[in-house]
């Protein structure tokens, strides 16, 4: 199982942090700092054999794209608060983002990767909701997130392409390569 992110810095990891840490008496399944990132496309199984194909097409996917600042404006609720399935940090829309994503697309289609039907959402997943144990009190959670959020903005310099593999005790991300946007090699 494939996808391609932004890669968290390091101090954006730490901020992210804290704003977990302050909403931890809500019961989710926390992001672990080594799995926060920003999802620009979802691959999914991709046999072994194509990914050579896959990482020589990935090479052009950010040559047109220089670095790029990405700001977060606030925490949100996927898909909305009423019907919450993720807490989410929520990124603004930038031009370059939108290219990026755009190259993306394209090009995956070009090797039998569907496109994503719903538009693109820049965003950090947080957490996601525990069946277990449902939220009740969303106005609190809304209330405690407005407080809790801390701005965060960073330079995107490149793109990367994950592994993922699904554990009982959660994801596990893996790097297979990263792929420089133009001028920051």
């Amino acid at each position: 199982r494939l996808f391609i992110a932004i890669p968290i810095p390091h101090e954006g990891k730490e901020k992210i942090l804290k704003m977990i840490e302050a909403l931890q008496e809500f019961s989710f399944r926390w992001t672990k700092a080594e799995n926060l990132h920003l999802t620009l496309k979802f691959i999914g199984n991709w046999p072994v054999s194509r990914l050579s194909n896959l990482m020589e097409l990935l090479e052009n996917a950010g040559k047109d794209i220089p670095p790029f600042k990405i700001e977060f404006s606030h925490i949100s609720a996927i898909p909305d608060w009423s019907r919450m399935r993720i807490l989410s940090l929520e990124g603004k829309p930038a031009p370059p983002l939108t290219k990026l994503v755009e190259n993306l697309e394209n090009l995956l289609l070009s090797l039998g990767v569907e496109k994503e039907k719903r538009e693109f959402r820049p965003h950090i997943t947080l957490g996601r909701i525990s069946k277990k144990k449902p939220i009740t009190d969303i106005s609190r959670l809304r209330e405690k997130a407005e407080k809790t959020f801390q701005f965060l903005s960073f330079l995107v310099k490149n793109i990367i392409l994950y592994e993922s593999q699904l554990t009982p005790k959660g994801p596990i991300y893996t790097s297979l390569k990263k792929f420089p946007l133009d001028g920051s090699h």
